[in-house]
Formats: structure tokens, sequence, C-alpha cells
């Protein structure tokens, strides 16, 4: 059975400072950081690497792919209280969308189980969602109720990748496209226009496509670094902020035609890097242990902020906008930390 910690800010935050800027002396700036953190709970039972969340507003609910505990871990929006450990056919969860009208999940898997719908009220699943093996990444565009999802790839040894359509609330299959890759990544999706942008992230480029037919509309080569793997997107200002791992940077480009218009450093060991439209800000979540944070001043003027201190193999997060909220996991992975869930502040 696990343990869950649940700790205070008060008793967190000077513990990872004063470790992060020892290791760091680059991150003594930290504590100025628009971002703070909160309160936590650690997970000492759990070890391995963590993957994406999702939210319940109404149900005050925080969901956590447990990749390699194939489980999904519920918490208390707010407290961090654990509520629920989730087993079952789950086989290395990744991707989750939440569908608040129906009161379930879709999460993809890249086990032999497939993906899942499972019910946010009653935890039970409800039918598996037959793909090509290896889903993973995922995107949603709300305005058309359509999910789009990665398949395939060198993680399950399929020489071939797929970018597959679907009906999340029925699990209709609606078309699919074959990849020239064995490792794309996260996509972004326009909700008010008709494309959706795809890291093709072994050969290097972001392959452009018609949100309906699939069909690839264009070929953006990446030129300032390697390993794009991460997107985020102001859509009302055209701009996509793209993450590389080899350096690592955030490159900021301008959506209408792939420009690059800025670059800046980031953390290297990145899974999620998340637009937060409230604040015009840019939150690059970093494995090295800290959130590199990038303030649209306007469209064409960025500013670096002072990055927030959090802990090795912090990878992924969700932003909850309606509470003013960042919550990222800390996966011990490699560096055998203790396994957390962190809440952050975005009004700091």
């Amino acid at each position: 059975m696990r343990s869950w910690i649940l700790l205070s800010a008060a008793f967190m935050v000077l513990p990872f400072a004063v470790s992060a800027q020892a290791a760091d002396p680059a991150l003594e700036t930290a504590t100025t950081s628009p971002l703070a953190i909160v309160s936590q709970i650690e997970l000492p039972a759990y070890n391995g690497d963590f993957d994406h969340f999702a939210y319940d507003l109404s149900g005050q609910k925080l969901f956590l792919a447990a990749e390699d505990h194939d489980t999904l871990e519920v918490f208390k929006l707010g407290s961090l209280e654990h509520l629920k450990t989730v087993k079952g056919p789950i086989g290395t969860p990744h991707s989750q969308l939440f569908m608040g009208d129906i009161h379930k999940l879709l999460i993809t898997e890249t086990g032999k189980s497939l993906s899942h719908y499972v019910s946010t009220e009653s935890y039970a699943y409800e039918g598996a969602l037959k793909l090509v093996q290896g889903a993973d990444s995922m995107g949603y565009d709300a305005p058309r109720n359509r999910a789009y999802i990665v398949t395939g790839g060198k993680d399950v040894l399929i020489t071939e990748s797929w970018l597959e359509q679907v009906n999340p609330r029925t699990g209709q299959f609606i078309n699919h496209a074959r990849l020239d890759s064995v490792n794309a990544q996260a996509m972004a999706i326009e909700q008010n226009g008709h494309r959706l942008f795809l890291n093709i992230t072994d050969k290097n480029y972001i392959s452009v496509r018609d949100k309906e037919t699939l069909a690839e509309t264009a070929r953006w080569p990446v030129t300032a670094a390697q390993q794009n793997c991460c997107f985020a997107m102001d859509e009302a200002h055209h701009r996509l902020f793209l993450v590389t791992r080899a350096p690592g940077k955030i490159l900021v480009l301008n959506s209408a035609n792939g420009a690059t218009l800025a670059t800046f450093d980031a953390p290297a060991r990145v899974d999620q890097v998340l637009w937060d439209e409230k604040h015009q800000r840019v939150y690059v979540i970093g494995g090295e242990g800290w959130i590199t944070v990038l303030q649209e001043n306007t469209p064409d003027s960025y500013s670096d902020l002072p990055k927030l201190v959090t802990a090795p193999g912090t990878k992924t997060g969700v932003l909850v906008p309606e509470r003013s909220e960042l919550y990222v996991a800390v996966s011990p992975g490699e560096t055998k930390a203790m396994a957390r869930v962190l809440r952050i502040s975005t009004e700091n």
C-alpha cells in the first residue's frame, strides 16, 4: 500500500530552493519568479516516470498518468488529497482527455491493452478505444469534438507511425494518416482554424496538416536545434512556442508560415510546455529542476523571466487557469528523487 505525505509550502519551499540553488548557481534569482510553490504531496512508494495530467474543475479532481506503474492517480484539486489509485487494464498510460459532459476520461496507452475510457465518478472502465498499438500524444479540437492521437513508432517496436482522428465521445474512427517517422511527439491544434501542427522529432521538422483530411499542407524544418518535442500556442496572436531538447531551446514561431521570431534558452529534459493566456506567459517544465517562464509583452516582444526552482525530474504539468494554478509532477526516474505533485500559484 502506498503512502502519501502532504506538505505545506512553509515546510517545503526552503529545502527545494536551497538544494537546487546549491546545485546550479544560475538559478539564484528563482525566488523572484512570478510562480510560487504553494503545497505538495510526496509519493514515497513511487518510482519511475509520470506522464500527463487532466483535471475536472467542477468535480475538483486532478488526474495523473502513472506511466511506469500502470495506474491512474487521482487527487483533489487544491488540497492535493489523494483520492484513488485506479488499476486494472491500464498499460503504460500517457495522455488524457477529460469530457465533463459524459464524466469520462479517455486515456492513451502504449500497453498491449490499447487505450481506455474511465468513469471519473465510479472509476470503472467503460470500454477500450481500439487503435494501432502505441497510442501516446493526443490533441483535441473542441469545436469539432475530434481527438488526434499518435500511434505506432519506436516505443512499441513498430517501424511506422500514424496520426489517427476519432470522435472521443463515441470512439468512432474517422480517418488516419501515415507519418514519415517512428518518433512523432506533441502537437498543437487550432481551435478557430483548420490546421494542426505535429512534431516529427526524429526528422527535425514540423508537419502542418489539415484537421479534417489530415493531409500534410507544409513541412517546416527546425534548423536552430534538434529533437523538437513540445508545443504551446497563442492562437489569438498566431504564435507557436516550440521546445527542443538538443540543445534546450524555446523557439517563438509565426504560425502563419513557420518563421522563427525569437529564440531563448530552455531546459533540455522537457515533456511539457504550456501557454497561460490569462497572464500571457509560457511555462517550460524542465526535468533539470526548474520551470522557465517567458512573458509575451507583445506578439513581437518577449521577456525571459526568473525561473522557478522545482525538483529534478519535474517534466509534465497542467495549467488550471480558473484557479490561477499550475500542477506539476516530479518523476523519480533516473534521478531517484522523491516522487511528488506540486501545486504552484501563477500569481506570485
